[in-house]
């Protein structure tokens, strides 16, 4: 039987995990990432503040921490030529920023700063993900449009990298066209090549969670009368849904993934 899993999962996997990891790319899968998120002016438009550079050659502190993974920074080159890419998570924007969402950042800030004082050329990329149930619930009960929801606390998201000083090199919104055109781009080549499918999922799903659970993550509320099922984890009701949905031929990559992160396995 043809292996599936939900596209949404694979394009995690698949993107993060090969595509975007410290510059082990391989030509064919970076020629085809390449053509789908690259545009005019992609690193260098700054609608919201970012694209600056990190601004630490003037930090001797930070200099020290560069060479924590043992490399030689003192000529501010190195013998890696590679470039790289790192990416924060994509933050929900159904509630206000908070330091969780500062801290994951921080982390990739700092990671950022330490390749750029080796030399390496690179790109930050932080954002929002400006789609959901949970988007849509929290813009009604704001009394607004889930679009004039998105843009104000995308807003927030945004200045608050800004006052703490992240050099991100972008600030992408998933609502934005530049993100609905390379999307599209990935999608249509995906289709053209063979590796999407029509089929049917269906499960314990839970909106408030955003996931779907198997029947041991599920147990059955104190509310025998109405039979409410609810996530063992969270204590969130769920709902067993089947739909139509797009399925990724997860076989057609699975070796070729293990050829590429056998050293990791």
């Amino acid at each position: 039987m043809m292996a599936s899993w939900p596209l949404c999962t694979v394009a995690t996997v698949f993107i993060k995990r090969t595509c975007l990891t410290h510059g082990y790319i391989v030509p064919k899968i970076r020629g085809l990432w390449q053509q789908a998120i690259r545009r005019p002016n992609r690193w260098t438009s700054n609608p919201t503040g970012f694209g600056r550079s990190a601004d630490v050659d003037g930090s001797h502190g930070l200099r020290e921490f560069a060479s924590v993974n043992g490399s030689d920074c003192s000529d501010g080159g190195s013998q890696d030529a590679r470039g790289f890419f790192i990416s924060t998570p994509i933050f929900y924007v159904n509630a206000e920023p908070h330091i969780g969402h500062l801290y994951s950042v921080a982390l990739a800030d700092c990671l950022h700063r330490q390749h750029s004082l080796c030399g390496l050329q690179g790109k930050l990329s932080t954002g929002t993900d400006e789609h959901g149930i949970k988007i849509q619930r929290a813009a009604k009960q704001m009394g607004r449009s889930p679009s004039d929801h998105c843009a104000a606390i995308s807003a927030k998201f945004a200045t608050l990298f800004q006052q703490a000083n992240v050099a991100a090199t972008d600030f992408v919104r998933t609502t934005e066209e530049r993100h609905i055109q390379a999307v599209q781009h990935f999608w249509q080549t995906l289709l053209h090549r063979g590796h999407i499918y029509r089929g049917r999922y269906e499960g314990w799903y839970s909106s408030a969670d955003e996931a779907f659970l198997t029947k041991d993550q599920v147990k059955q509320s104190g509310d025998h009368r109405n039979n409410i099922m609810v996530s063992i984890e969270s204590g969130q009701p769920v709902d067993w849904i089947a739909e139509d949905n797009y399925m990724f031929r997860s076989c057609s990559i699975l070796l070729f993934l293990w050829y590429i992160w056998k050293r990791f396995i």
